[in-house]
């Protein structure tokens, strides 16, 4: 099976024309590597063949001479679909005395350019959705990137923001009010997902190691107590809410989980915000945590469908057991990282998830969810 073909393309002011130079190798990297922590910046690194000096700045009689710089704009696309936007933040020239030059560039996304932002003096804004106080903030800063923002599910309160505030960071405190999602998707858009999905859960891409559904080649599971919050605190200007998991307090000792900076108007929200994260980190939880596919063993459709995946995108993946019981276990996941390595021959995909819900899952010490085989996982 043929692997995808990769089309760089860069902004000439007007619109994206191909980038024609021989690329060595490319990684991507987007989303987060930690439950509860925010999303970075996306990153990409091209390493090209240069030995004809074609992107060396010093070259005054390449065609691309002046292109060689900070802030230029890359698109990169597998078959047609977009896996990363992005402006170069560094070149790197190395010079080999064989004459195998190399020219290497560095880029990030837009979170980037959000990160540079910083409020100048106290800036108020209304009460609304986590929507209209996205689209506020980037109308503050004149910003005219594509966006994709979903309404959300809570209702954030009036606020004033002090000055030396980055934008991302602002971003970043009225998204984890809703507890959503907030990061810059493959094709270079500003976007927010609420909690529950944009608007509501779709499953986009089934895997599986049964031919069942998209086979991968590792998969990887977590279960420990760097995830199990049994109290959890959230509090903002319109009040506060504690919920506690008795249960799992006097199993495995009290966890607390406490976000008291939020912007939420109503106490009912803030409510609806700390039962979704008991329900979700309350308990022990064996959850599958990432998986990895090379490309090259997929056919067309299945490339296309892997590709097509982005960040907050819900997904199934199965795992089938030889023995014990039960014989598979199924859980319904979120997207919350992508990286790629790309080399010839070779188009490696690996995707982090986050569980949906608690819901299916294999709790330990559980008599009805804990269980693997004959026995009862944790006790």
């Amino acid at each position: 099976m043929s692997l995808p073909d990769i089309d760089l393309y860069y902004w000439d002011g007007t619109g994206y024309t191909s980038f024609n130079a021989p690329i060595q190798t490319m990684t991507i990297s987007r989303g987060r590597s930690r439950q509860l922590n925010r999303y970075e910046s996306g990153s990409m690194t091209i390493t090209f063949f240069n030995a004809d000096r074609k992107l060396d700045p010093l070259n005054t009689a390449s065609a691309y001479y002046g292109l060689v710089v900070p802030r230029l704009e890359f698109l990169v696309e597998a078959d047609s679909i977009p896996i990363f936007t992005g402006v170069v933040t560094d070149w790197d020239l190395e010079y080999d005395i064989s004459g195998q030059d190399t020219a290497i560039a560095f880029c990030s996304d837009a979170m980037t350019i959000l990160s540079n932002f910083v409020f100048t003096t106290e800036t108020s804004f209304d009460a609304g959705t986590p929507k209209k106080r996205f689209e506020d903030v980037l109308s503050h800063f004149g910003y005219t990137g594509a966006t994709d923002l979903s309404v959300g599910n809570s209702f954030l309160g009036p606020d004033v923001v002090q000055p030396d505030v980055q934008c991302a960071d602002y971003l970043f405190r009225a998204a984890t009010s809703d507890g959503g999602n907030f990061f810059i998707s493959a094709d270079g858009k500003v976007t927010f997902v609420g909690r529950y999905g944009n608007p509501t859960f779709t499953v986009e891409l089934a895997f599986a190691d049964d031919g069942t559904g998209v086979g991968y080649s590792s998969l990887k599971n977590q279960y420990g107590d760097e995830l199990l919050y049994n109290e959890v605190y959230t509090a903002s200007p319109g009040g506060s809410s504690f919920l506690q998991n008795t249960t799992s307090v006097s199993t495995f000792g009290l966890s607390v989980l406490s976000y008291d900076n939020l912007l939420n108007l109503l106490e009912s929200d803030l409510d609806a915000l700390s039962e979704y994260f008991l329900k979700l980190y309350g308990d022990p939880i064996v959850r599958f945590t990432g998986l990895q596919i090379e490309l090259a063993g997929l056919s067309t459709a299945d490339q296309a469908d892997v590709l097509n995946l982005d960040l907050a995108d819900f997904v199934t993946v199965k795992r089938s057991f030889g023995v014990g019981s039960p014989s598979s276990v199924t859980q319904d996941l979120i997207v919350t990282g992508i990286q790629h390595s790309i080399r010839p021959g070779s188009h490696v995909v690996e995707f982090t998830f986050e569980p949906t819900s608690s819901e299916d899952y294999l709790l330990l010490d559980s008599s009805t969810n804990g269980i693997l085989n004959t026995d009862v996982l944790g006790i």
